[in-house]
């Protein structure tokens, strides 16, 4: 009798099922933390590309930025820098639910450990299932800071595109003349 139980039991079924479960909640833990960072990464990448960009545009000529750009670049400033934020927030530690040591150890002093392999696979199963759903929850709270980091980033990168519309058709502002002054001219005389 395999696992303890009849042969072509439920059990390992039931098992694996549980297993495949906690699989995937760890693997989604690690792809929610690792597109976390990836915000954090575009954040300061755009964030870097907008001051660049900001320098050119006004270093080089003495070029004043329209004051509407001005507002949309620090509004876009600000979105890139909260969309950071929760990046970073997504990627806190947080306490995701395992066997406790004192558990395990407690398993080969007593009934557990002469127990038979079909209740020893079904207690494995109702810890796995406990460390399952304390990981979807905690995943499903990384899930929606990733989405609120994903909007965050898409409402700065359409501020910045409106601020580079506003400096594109704004075109050049008006010189201020540098001298009024007139200067002598000679006339010819009769």
């Amino acid at each position: 009798m395999p696992n303890g139980g009849p042969p072509g039991g439920a059990a390992p079924v039931y098992q694996a099922l549980v297993e495949s479960q906690l699989a995937e909640e760890r693997d989604r833990k690690k792809s929610l933390e690792q597109r976390g960072a990836a915000v954090i990464t575009v954040a300061g990448t755009f964030v870097t590309l907008a001051f660049g960009f900001t320098a050119i545009v006004t270093g080089a000529t003495g070029y004043k930025l329209p004051g509407a750009a001005v507002w949309t670049l620090a509004v876009s400033l600000l979105l890139f820098v909260a969309a950071g934020g929760v990046g970073v927030w997504t990627n806190r530690p947080l306490n995701y639910q395992e066997a406790r040591v004192s558990d395990l150890k407690a398993v080969f002093h007593g009934p557990p450990w002469r127990g038979t392999a079909a209740a020893a696979q079904r207690q494995v199963a109702l810890v796995e299932c406990d460390i399952i759903e304390t990981a979807r929850g905690l995943n499903a709270g990384k899930a929606e800071l990733l989405r609120w980091a994903t909007r965050t980033l898409v409402a700065a990168v359409f501020f910045i595109f409106v601020s580079a519309a506003i400096i594109l058709f704004a075109g050049s502002p008006a010189k201020t003349p540098a001298s009024t002054t007139a200067t002598p001219t000679a006339t010819a005389s009769p």
